[in-house]
């Protein structure tokens, strides 16, 4: 059913459980990963100052930094599960949404899988993941993580 999932995330990455779930389902479809993380720069119309927010040192390389770190180990749990991961990195003047919903169709993703904060996310018609569940017109998915379950010892209160 699907050829192609898109797992864009945001600063601090994937959570582990959402990472094993869309390499879970990406393995029940035969399907591949894309892993996206667009960062917004501010255009100028300058070239300089273009360029100082992704040049070595800037705020800019440091995230792509993380987030190519997170890709290896997309990548790594990926390999052992025998799917295929790539990752890029998007530098991108338009609003996060729409920089994934284009990126999606241009790259022909049948799935948006979006990791969230426990669900939160969704619930916040300002945020990326609603916007871009939104203007999606393929299917979106909203994953987060489960919650920590609390256990106790037998006679303890």
């Amino acid at each position: 059913m699907y050829r192609r999932i898109l797992l864009p995330f945001d600063t601090g990455g994937v959570p582990e459980a959402v990472a094993r779930h869309v390499i879970a389902l990406a393995a029940a479809h035969g399907a591949a990963i894309s892993g996206l993380r667009v960062i917004p720069i501010v255009t100028s119309g300058e070239a300089f100052f273009d360029k100082i927010q992704v040049e070595p040192g800037s705020r800019g390389a440091k995230l792509r930094e993380e987030a190519e770190s997170e890709f290896n180990r997309l990548a790594r749990l990926g390999q052992e599960a025998g799917i295929a991961f790539s990752g890029e990195v998007l530098f991108t003047e338009k609003p996060e949404a729409e920089a994934i919903v284009t990126y999606a169709a241009e790259h022909d993703c049948d799935l948006i899988v979006m990791p969230t904060a426990r669900g939160r996310a969704v619930a916040l018609a300002d945020g990326p993941t609603w916007k871009t569940r939104c203007a999606a017109a393929l299917t979106f998915r909203c994953c987060s993580s489960p919650p920590r379950r609390m256990h106790r010892k037998r006679g303890s209160q």
